[in-house]
């Protein structure tokens, strides 16, 4: 989450002792991207600390890791609404699985033209500098009419009803197949 009041987290304290983390936007994308891959659990987490980490990792067991790894997720890139609601004895509920109409890793150019056109902001230039929670930020608080919200209009526009909308409805089909995001599983 972005506190104004706080600044950007940076950093997680391990026993007692605080490390650097690295939260840049492209950092945390291509920690996606690995969570995502087909590898060992064991690879993914190792690789995604020394990702964060910058490779500095500390000391620990591959439980240790995985617990480290699912706490910087859950504390420091995860927006606070998106994490797992639990009940009163703490046991995670089911979480219900939200439509989501982009995706960072097939919009990418969307979201880029878009940073450039409402920010003048080059993401290519930003890697390594932008933190994640400035990016989500900036993502969430594109204005309209840029690219990604043109296309993300487009995803989500309902059919025009009535016999004089016929043309209008092919239209919409056309470009709703083409910018529709791959199917779970397709890339």
């Amino acid at each position: 989450m972005l506190s104004l009041a706080y600044g950007l987290v940076d950093s997680v304290e391990i026993e007692g002792k605080e490390y650097a983390l690295n939260l840049s936007f492209d950092i945390v994308l291509k920690l996606s991207d690995l969570l995502e891959d087909d590898l060992p659990d064991a690879l993914k987490i190792t690789w995604g600390l020394e990702l964060l980490f910058n490779g500095a990792l500390p000391n620990m067991d591959i439980q240790e890791k995985a617990t480290l790894l699912n706490r910087i997720i859950g504390e420091c890139i995860q927006k606070k609404e998106d994490a797992p609601t639990v009940d009163r004895e703490g046991n995670p509920l089911p979480v219900k699985k939200i439509k989501m109409h982009y995706s960072l890793a097939h919009d990418g150019a969307f979201i880029y033209a878009s940073f450039w056109q409402a920010y003048g902001l080059d993401l290519i230039e930003e890697r390594g500098r932008l933190h994640w929670h400035q990016f989500t930020a900036l993502l969430d608080g594109l204005p309209e009419g840029t690219k990604l919200n043109r296309v993300l209009d487009i995803r989500t526009r309902k059919m025009p009803k009535g016999k004089d909308a016929a043309e209008e409805r092919r239209r919409l089909k056309e470009l709703q197949k083409i910018y529709a995001l791959p199917e779970e599983g397709e890339h």
